[in-house]
């Protein structure tokens, strides 16, 4: 028992000596700090709009980050400079956006007892119709093209067999993904899709581990941040979709 505690964490702390996910987490903490203080400073309607504005903007430059990178990739078929920046930028806007959900939670939840802390101000932000929108589309476009680009380029299908998995498991997996980031678009199967993509990136982390566990691959972590970058994003979704359901907000996507 005491191997497996020591494997694990050495699988967690392997992750931080890259300089990309000290990057990545200071994103993350400085996405989290910076949304507490929108959450002491943000008071008004106008305000909120401002920040929300900045917040679509973000969300949306992502997206086109996603789709220049994995165009890109699907052109050239290798790695080419504007592709790795276009991907930086995509994961540190994750990154930072999963820390403001946080921030989110910790500011609506009260744990933290001050009356300089506006419980209502974040979720006023992030679940602004707007602002659902962006973060569904981002999300659209970033599984929709990674399915797709697993049949075009195929650069992932010797990681499958290494892990054990088959050719066909391999396009099943890119089905999915083309799919349910489709179906992302409406709004009956949006949750459902939701749930989907979930399952597959919790696939993903479970490949990860246990490719470590069982075949020595190294960093199980750092390969699983996206993963779990990701799996914010989709309970985010999934919160504010039911949220817009609960309340009859018809304007949340195609019906």
């Amino acid at each position: 028992m005491s191997d497996q505690i020591y494997r694990w964490g050495k699988a967690i702390v392997e992750a931080f000596p890259s300089y990309w996910w000290q990057l990545y987490l200071a994103c993350f903490i400085g996405g989290f700090i910076f949304a507490l203080c929108l959450a002491v400073w943000v008071r008004n309607s106008a305000r909120l709009e401002r920040w929300g504005a900045l917040f679509r903007f973000l969300l949306y430059s992502a997206t086109i980050s996603v789709l220049t990178a994995i165009g890109l990739e699907m052109a050239l078929h290798h790695s080419f400079p504007w592709q790795s920046m276009c991907v930086l930028y995509d994961h540190l806007v994750g990154f930072i956006v999963d820390g403001t959900l946080l921030a989110a939670l910790v500011a609506s939840s009260g744990i933290i007892r001050s009356s300089s802390v506006s419980k209502d101000s974040l979720p006023g932000i992030l679940l602004d119709p707007k602002i659902i929108v962006a973060a569904r589309f981002w999300m659209v476009v970033f599984y929709a093209l990674c399915g797709l680009a697993k049949f075009v380029d195929r650069e992932t299908i010797d990681f499958f067999h290494s892990s054990g998995y088959s050719a066909a498991f391999f396009f099943f997996i890119a089905t999915w993904e083309l799919g349910w980031g489709l179906a992302l678009v409406w709004r009956r199967t949006a949750l459902f899709a939701l749930g989907a993509l979930s399952i597959d990136m919790f696939g993903a982390i479970y490949t990860h581990y246990h490719n470590y566990f069982a075949r020595g691959f190294a960093g199980p972590f750092g390969n699983s941040v996206d993963a779990l970058r990701m799996l914010g994003l989709i309970a985010y979704l999934a919160f504010a979709l039911t949220r817009q359901t609960q309340d009859g907000q018809g304007t949340i996507g195609v019906a």
